[in-house]
């Protein structure tokens, strides 16, 4: 039984910490070093000297604590210091932290003979998504894009199970998502920013641009803005990456919102509820200032099923009704007409757009029913194939993470894709049932809720974006995954407490 719900991952009140041999010589090493840095400090620029020390420092701290090495990659995906300061580009540090990361956590399960990770229902479908892009590449139109991709999906599966293995307990986990709503607040704050000061007079739909001053970008890895328009879209994130265009940001936030709302509905400490009611303000800010629409829906969708789970919906939806009057005279004309143009979908150019690129998906799932055209393969798929003839749209991608999953990897892959989001729901409901009167737990128990609202706004803005293969959706996973096994550990607890007691 112990050996079942992963008891050994859980008993333990600290960090094992591995004996190190001949502490002696590595400090008369590390003072003979230091004096060699302090004398080199006259003859060569400080940051060959201090770069590889920091870098050496940190790999030490996460060879004893590899969860940092997690905590690290986290960060430096979504905060993308990379896009920000280029020479970091060079470093490689996705992989370089991952590997380190790795081969830290091998080492400690080995020392502490820790049992094999147990796999949950959702983590098996995700190994199955994962087979199901390896098998696309054979159907593939351009082999080269899928190996691309299925290349980064396959870094994705190592950090997706070295999170599982690292995040195994209350403390842990709980500090992994806060760091992931303040690493998203970072990137909200200077979304804001960029709005305020250049962003009123752009149209720039297709990206924020950070910090400016006199014209240098100061935070932001896409340099200034060009043109001027008062019809302002919005303004995305500064990265190049999943936070890059207006709705990809709008997307993140809708799945930080629900996790941000428990983790303030679960603390205890007044600081850090005033924290996270302040971010929660912050990302409905930067979604207005987004101008998605996408998001605008997704955000909808997200508060109605927040309010259904916290039952209360009813009064939470005249609270709606009453603000929205205010809401919409504070925010601009520009803002209110792009989101009434929803209902324009006819005269809607974007939206056209869409049913072309819809429309070419149903002849290539009729072509590659199977394992489909290939993973990252519809932008050319539909550009030499499968466009209309005349039309000037050429590699687009579709717009929609489900017709994504379909066309790439076929009828195999949409059904692993849906089985994988509805495992999600069920280990979290499973979590539920484990959690619901333990009141130790209560932080666990909330941020399952917080995973499942998530997990609707991104369904729902997923309607409306390519996003596929990026981070949301397995993130949303591997806190499922985490959350379950801490709530077995505290129920066997609970067991063995009442045993004793028994006795």
């Amino acid at each position: 039984m112990a050996q079942e719900i992963r008891q050994s991952d859980f008993s333990r009140t600290k960090d094992f910490s591995p004996p190190v041999p001949f502490s002696r010589s590595i400090a008369i090493l590390a003072i003979i070093a230091s004096l060699i840095c302090g004398t080199l400090v006259f003859f060569v620029p400080p940051y060959f000297i201090f770069g590889p020390i920091i870098l050496l420092l940190l790999v030490a701290v996460i060879l004893k604590y590899p969860v940092l090495g997690i905590y690290f990659y986290m960060l430096i995906s979504y905060l993308r210091p990379q896009d920000l300061f280029g020479f970091l580009v060079i470093l490689r540090p996705h992989i370089s932290l991952l590997a380190l990361t790795v081969i830290s956590l091998i080492i400690h399960r080995k020392l502490e003979n820790r049992a094999h990770l147990t796999l949950m229902p959702n983590d098996k479908m995700f190994l199955a998504l994962l087979m199901a892009a390896v098998m696309s590449n054979l159907t593939s139109i351009w082999v080269s894009y899928s190996i691309e991709t299925t290349i980064e999906l396959l870094k994705t599966s190592v950090f997706y199970f070295a999170a599982i293995a690292l995040l195994d307990n209350r403390e842990r986990l709980v500090r992994y998502v806060t760091l992931y709503i303040c690493s998203i607040a970072v990137v909200s704050l200077i979304q804001i920013y960029t709005y305020l000061t250049v962003g009123m007079t752009r149209i720039t739909g297709s990206g924020g641009y950070g910090i400016i001053v006199g014209g240098m970008t100061i935070l932001g890895g896409r340099g200034p803005m060009k043109g001027g328009n008062d019809a302002a879209n919005g303004v995305g994130g500064y990265s190049n990456y999943f936070f890059a265009n207006a709705s990809e940001l709008g997307l993140g936030l809708c799945l930080a919102i629900p996790l941000c709302y428990y983790l303030f509905k679960g603390a205890r400490n007044r600081l850090l509820k005033a924290l996270f009611f302040v971010i929660i303000v912050m990302f409905l800010v930067s979604i207005i200032f987004s101008g998605s629409r996408g998001a605008f829906v997704a955000l909808v969708a997200t508060i109605i099923f927040l309010l259904y789970r916290e039952k209360k919906l009813l009064i939470g939806l005249v609270v709606m009704a009453i603000l929205s009057a205010p809401i919409l005279y504070a925010v601009s004309d520009q803002y209110v007409d792009r989101i009434k143009s929803i209902g324009e979908y006819d005269s809607d150019e974007s939206v056209g757009i869409r049913f072309r690129l819809w429309s070419a998906a149903i002849d290539m799932v009729a072509d590659h029913p199977l394992f489909g055209v290939g993973t990252g393969n519809f932008p050319v798929a539909y550009g030499s194939t499968y466009r209309a003839k005349g039309s000037a749209n050429l590699y687009w991608s579709p717009h929609n993470v489900f017709i994504q999953i379909v066309t790439e990897l076929g009828l195999v892959g949409i059904t692993i894709y849906l089985l994988f989001i509805a495992a999600i729901f069920w280990i979290n409901m499973k979590s539920r049932r484990l959690l619901r009167n333990i009141d130790d737990a209560r932080s666990v128990y909330y941020m399952s809720h917080g995973v499942d609202i998530a997990l609707v706004a991104y369904i729902v803005a997923g309607q409306f974006i390519t996003a596929t293969y990026y981070p949301h959706l397995f993130q949303l996973s591997i806190w499922a995954s985490a959350i379950y096994l801490i709530a077995r550990q505290y129920s066997n607890n609970v067991i063995e407490t009442a045993e004793e007691v028994r006795v």
